[in-house]
């Protein structure tokens, strides 16, 4: 009941010099590390989703999540994530993948190759918003996929990579440094903080005239 696809070099895929430069200098390397001779083929990323998975992602599949995640393998390579939100309001991850690393071409594959044969193309014509964290390679090769495979699609940045990941990559190390500082007092002030920057990405925002001086009255 299962689909696995792993890959690479798929004439559905083109690669550019540079990342076809990029996978063969990451194969000699992991030759070299477990001293694998240079004719054995290598596995270098696996994705799979579920008959049922699939299905759900045709019915409901409009708005996707993806997403990668570092420090779930012994192998330390990125799990990455497809999911949708069902008619009950429940996140589905669809689709996953256990990633080489995080450069572009992983990403190409991913996009280009792995949810088409996955997930149908009837699944990347009905998609209609992808969100995504804030990783170039990740939104740069989904940017790409949309002009070809996700013709319907409009991406957009998740709002929590940007609120919560913003603050603690910023201002958590610099403020928790400080001597003195009321944690509690801190906390109410941080929440009231992200709370006004979320109310940005809701409809509480009713033009742009409103999200100017919201913003404006922010940073005063």
């Amino acid at each position: 009941d299962s689909c696995v696809g792993s890959e690479v070099y798929s004439s559905t895929v083109q690669y550019t010099s540079d990342e076809l430069s990029q996978i063969k200098e990451f194969c000699i390397t992991q030759h070299n590390a477990i001293e694998c001779q240079g004719q054995y083929k290598m596995v270098l990323g696996t994705a799979w989703t579920l008959k049922s998975l699939r299905s759900l992602g045709t019915s409901y599949g409009e708005v996707v999540y993806i997403d990668a995640t570092e420090g779930t393998n012994e192998e330390e390579q990125p799990l990455l994530a497809l999911s949708t939100c069902t008619g009950m309001n429940k996140l589905v991850t669809i689709l996953r993948a256990v990633l080489p690393n995080n450069q572009q071409w992983v990403y190409k594959w991913f996009c280009q190759f792995c949810i088409p044969q996955l997930l149908s193309k009837i699944f990347c014509s009905n998609a209609k918003v992808i969100l995504t964290d804030g990783d170039t390679n990740e939104y740069e090769m989904i940017d790409a996929a949309i002009l070809s495979i996700f013709k319907n699609a409009t991406r957009v940045r998740c709002g929590w990579h940007i609120v919560d990941r913003g603050w603690k990559r910023n201002l958590h190390n610099v403020i928790s440094v400080r001597r003195n500082v009321d944690q509690g007092a801190f906390l109410r002030v941080k929440t009231v903080m992200q709370c006004w920057m979320y109310s940005w990405m809701k409809r509480n925002i009713l033009s742009e005239e409103e999200y100017k001086i919201s913003v404006a009255l922010f940073f005063a």
